[in-house]
Formats: structure tokens, sequence, C-alpha cells
């Protein structure tokens, strides 16, 4: 409507004012110096006369263009806001009207199966999660035995040491006293005069000696073999007690293992029942679900009884209200398609109004051209010297 208004107030302007593209235009008049002669300000005045007579030919005309070309673009304007969709328009659609969007396409997601959630999950996680401690706690029992065993021999090769020790230790000992006890025979004789017994004292003295050192050397062997004894005896009594505790652990375990079988069994059994009381009631709600769909479907067969009905005669009150508009539709279409062709015909001689002072502009062109020629010739003339 907005359109329609100013392309009929453009149309009405520009035909009210064709007269005024005639008016001619006001030049700047050549100042003429009065100290000239009188020949020359004559032929200055000339030259303004021609000047002024081209210029405001061409300028009439080229306005009078510009005014048919503005009522030639409102009437296009006009006709084309006045004309209707799909009647007799030959108007090019601009490039930004609205376009059909692109088809989306659309790609089917494929879903995975869902994965059975096994109900006895957590129990069979737990049997087997105490499965693997007992495994585990078996391992290291045996690990602790093997470690006991070992511990064990080491602390008898100790003991058997140390009892070696000792046994040479208490040799030692009886090979010093009859050392001791013979020396003090041999000192007796000496003491009594014998000279001959002198030389045994000194052997025997000699034996003495190195019985008192190979005892020495025995209980310090003792010693360190009673060391080595405590350190084995250490040893064996960890092992001993690291294995009570892998036993005890052991024994744990398998008492889980149990527990968690036990569970499992009674979560089966549990199971079993529940799932025969749900396979009897979805039996039960399948037989209630077909009585009622047969309800619903007998319920729905007379409910599109009666919409079929009711649609037949909307169709045909529809039918009746479309051919009456349809009728009053074609009435005005035909009523502006006269109009149109009407405004057609007028846009057509505004046309050839057009392409006539286009053609008129050309012309006063060519004649102002001609114009200039002749005042550039003649101005030629007049700058020659006169004759006397």
């Amino acid at each position: 409507m907005r359109l329609h208004t100013l392309a009929l107030s453009t149309l009405i302007l520009s035909i009210a004012r064709p007269t005024c593209a005639f008016t001619p235009s006001i030049q700047s008049t050549r100042v003429v110096s009065t100290k000239a002669s009188p020949k020359k300000m004559k032929q200055h005045e000339e030259e303004g006369s021609f000047n002024n007579v081209a210029t405001s030919a061409a300028n009439s005309i080229q306005q009078a263009t510009k005014g048919f070309a503005s009522i030639f673009a409102a009437s296009t304007i006009f006709i084309a806001a006045s004309t209707p969709a799909g009647i007799g328009s030959t108007f090019v659609e601009p490039v930004y009207a609205a376009t059909a969007p692109p088809p989306t396409t659309t790609t089917a997601t494929t879903k995975k199966p869902a994965v059975p959630v096994d109900p006895l999950a957590a129990e069979k996680a737990a049997v087997e999660s105490a499965k693997s401690s007992l495994s585990a706690a078996t391992a290291e029992v045996g690990k602790a035995k093997k470690v006991l065993g070992d511990a064990n021999i080491g602390f008898t090769k100790a003991s058997d040491a140390t009892s070696a020790a000792d046994r040479k230790v208490v040799a030692a000992k009886k090979a010093l006293i009859t050392a001791n006890d013979k020396l003090a025979d041999a000192k007796a004789k000496e003491s009594k005069g014998d000279m001959s017994a002198l030389k045994e004292v000194e052997s025997l003295a000699v034996k003495v000696g190195s019985a008192r050192d190979s005892l020495k050397s025995s209980e310090k062997e003792l010693s360190e073999a009673k060391d080595k004894q405590r350190a084995a005896g250490k040893v064996a009594a960890d092992a001993n007690s690291s294995f009570s505790k892998a036993t005890k652990i052991e024994d744990n375990a398998k008492k889980n293992v149990s527990t968690a079988t036990g569970k499992l069994s009674t979560a089966q059994k549990k199971l079993a029942e529940n799932q025969k009381k749900e396979a009897e009631r979805k039996k039960k709600a399948e037989k209630e679900a077909k009585e009622k769909a047969k309800k619903d479907a007998q319920a729905k067969a007379e409910k599109l009884k009666k919409d079929k009905k009711i649609e037949k005669k909307r169709k045909e009150e529809e039918a009746k209200k479309k051919a009456k508009a349809d009728k009053k539709a074609k009435e005005i279409a035909a009523k502006k398609a006269q109009d149109v062709a009407k405004k057609e015909q007028e846009l057509k001689k505004l046309a050839n109004k057009k392409a006539e002072l286009e053609r008129a502009e050309r012309d006063a062109a060519a004649k102002a051209k001609t114009l200039e020629l002749v005042i550039s010739k003649e101005k030629a003339e007049l700058q020659k010297p006169v004759k006397k």
C-alpha cells in the first residue's frame, strides 16, 4: 500500500512539472568593458546571445528527458504494485526475493542394542573377588611355607655348627687339662733332681701353650656359632609368624568364598521366584491389554465413522465457499487485468514520449555544436584586420 501511494505521488508531481523543464536556465552574462569599441561590444553581444540560445535549448531538453524518465519509473512502480500475482506480470523479480531454502538431509543414526543387565552381577562379582583373594592368599601361604622351610634348614645348620663348636671347646679343655697334668708331673720329677725331665718340661710347656691357643680359638668359634644360631632362630621365628599370618588370611579368604557362594545361591533362588512371579504378572497384563485394545478398537471405529460424516459435511460446505470465493476472485482478477492493460498502454505512451525527447535532446546537442562552430568561425573573421 505504501509503495502504491509513493508511486502515485511521484507520477502526479512529475506530470505537474513538465512546463518547468522548458524554462531557460539563467546563464552568467559576459561583462563588457566600457572602454571597448562599439564594434567589439556588438560582437560580444552576438556571441552571448548565440551561447544562451544553444545552452538553454540543451538544458530544456535534458530536464524534460529527466522529467519523463521519472514519470516512466513511477509508472512502472505503480503498475507493478497494482498488478496481482500471476496475472500478466512481465516484471523481473528482484535478486533479493525470498528463495526456497535448500533441502536438509538427515542422516539416520543406528542405535546400539542395549546390553542386558545381569541382576546377579553384584553377587557374582563378590564370588569372583573372594576367589581371587583366596588364590592370592594361597599363593602367599606357599611363599611363606617355603621361606619357613629355608629358615628352619638354616637354623638346623646353625644349631649343628654350634654343637660341633661346643664339642670342640670341650675337647680343647680336656687336652689343656691333660697337658697341664703332664707338665705338673714333669716339673715334680725335675724338682727331685731328675735332669732327664728338663727337656720333657720344656716340650710339655709348648704343648700347654698350644692347647690354650686352641681352646681360645674354639671358644671364639663357639661364640660366633651361637650368634649365627640366634640370628637363624630369629629368622625362623619371623618366618613362622609370617606363615601363621598367611594361614589365617587364607582361612578368612576361604570363609569369604563360602559366604559369597552362599549369598549367590540364595540370590539365584530368589531371582528364580521373582522371575516366575513376573512371568505370571506379565501374562495377566498382556491378557488385560488385549481386552482393552479390542474395546479401544471398537470405540475408535465408531468415532472414525462419526468423524467421516462430519468431515464429509465440512468438505461440502468448504467446496461451496471455495466456489463462491473463486468466482469473486476471477471477477476481481479480470478487473485488475483491465486496469493493468490500461496502465501498460499509458506506460507505452510515456516510453514513446521519452524516446522523442531523447531524440530532441540529441538534435539540440547537434545544433548547439553547429552553433559553436559557426560562432568560432565568426570570431575568427572578426579577429582578422579590417582592410582600409
